[in-house]
């Protein structure tokens, strides 16, 4: 019979393979680790920058209603307060538009959304991948400056007529507990301004 030396065969023992095996492991655990939460955080940067150009566009969309329309003033009678959450406008043609944040009827998954209507017709304007938290509108001056005041002989206000638009939306396109709030505005003033 042959005499096996123990001693002089090399190779590794089985102790040693499991050393080195629960060391891969854990080292491959802790880089999928880091690979996931990588994934996850540029998942919801990416969500929340597609989400802010979508309310951006739209915030640019309402300046432009602002801007080529005048401000219905007669629509805010008795009084106006300053902050309203439907801006109205008029057309040159004498058409009413208003824009407004509505919780119906949005296109899902949105629950609320930015809605226009013009002669009666509403358009949605938000993607429906964007709920919109708070929409509001800051009109400067609280007067009708196109109103002349016979008493008074002036108008009733004279400045050019500014809208503040502030704008809060989330983005729907990520899990609900890792959501982005974006908060928008901007100034517009009516280009027509008629005297």
């Amino acid at each position: 019979m042959k005499n096996i030396n123990l001693k002089s065969q090399k190779g590794f023992s089985l102790v040693e393979m499991l050393v080195v095996m629960a060391i891969f492991l854990t080292m491959a655990l802790v880089v999928s680790d880091i690979f996931m939460s990588v994934t996850f955080v540029q998942g919801k940067a990416l969500a929340g920058q597609k989400s802010m150009n979508d309310l951006q566009y739209n915030l640019d969309q309402i300046a432009s209603y602002i801007r080529s329309n005048k401000i219905d003033y007669e629509s805010y009678l008795p009084s106006m307060t300053g902050r309203v959450s439907q801006l109205n406008l008029i057309n040159d043609r004498g058409e009413k538009i208003s824009i407004r944040k509505e919780t119906e009827n949005c296109v899902a998954p949105a629950q609320s959304c930015v809605r226009v209507r013009l002669n009666g017709f509403d358009t949605v304007l938000t993607s429906n991948q964007v709920d919109v938290n708070k929409l509001y509108f800051y009109i400067s001056p609280l007067k009708n400056p196109y109103e002349y005041n016979e008493v008074e002989k002036k108008f009733e206000a004279d400045a050019q007529p500014i809208v503040t638009v502030v704008f809060e939306g989330e983005s729907l396109k990520f899990v609900a507990n890792a959501r982005q709030k974006i908060n928008l505005q901007t100034s517009a003033a009516s280009r027509n301004y008629e005297r």
